[in-house]
């Protein structure tokens, strides 16, 4: 199984097999006017798996979470499912297939810093970005 992406976005949306993203690749953030230490933010992920033909008609389990430096996770919400993914009749010997995952998650931001989008599936880490929360927009 190999993870084909995993990005950070302002919106993300699956519809007909398809992932529409809208300001997808963002890597860093900051609070909103008003809001100070530590302040609730939605993070919307999106991510494409690739699962290889050997790997189909079987359950995977998968998790996304927000952890800071020190790995702690950010509380409240991580993003926990599973998928199983049929052997199409057609599908040739070798031939892999895609799953797709879009969806928010509302954490709470402690303080700036550097933390990171974990992708674990079937209870090992498949992927990993990591995005900087600012104390304050760019100069």
């Amino acid at each position: 199984m190999q993870v084909d992406s995993l990005m950070l976005a302002n919106s993300a949306e699956l519809r007909d097999g398809l992932l529409f993203l809208l300001g997808g690749g963002w890597t860093r953030c900051w609070p909103e006017p008003g809001q100070q230490f530590p302040f609730e933010r939605v993070i919307v992920s999106a991510l494409a798996i690739r699962v290889d033909y050997a790997e189909t008609n079987e359950e995977h389990r998968f998790r996304l979470e927000v952890r800071d430096a020190d790995e702690s996770v950010l509380q409240p919400q991580q993003i926990d499912g599973g998928f199983t993914v049929g052997r199409p009749s057609d599908l040739v010997v070798g031939m892999s297939q895609v799953v797709q995952v879009a969806g928010p998650m509302a954490v709470q931001i402690p303080s700036p810093g550097i933390f990171s989008l974990v992708l674990t599936i079937d209870d090992s880490e498949a992927k990993r970005i990591t995005f900087e929360v600012m104390g304050g927009p760019p100069a």
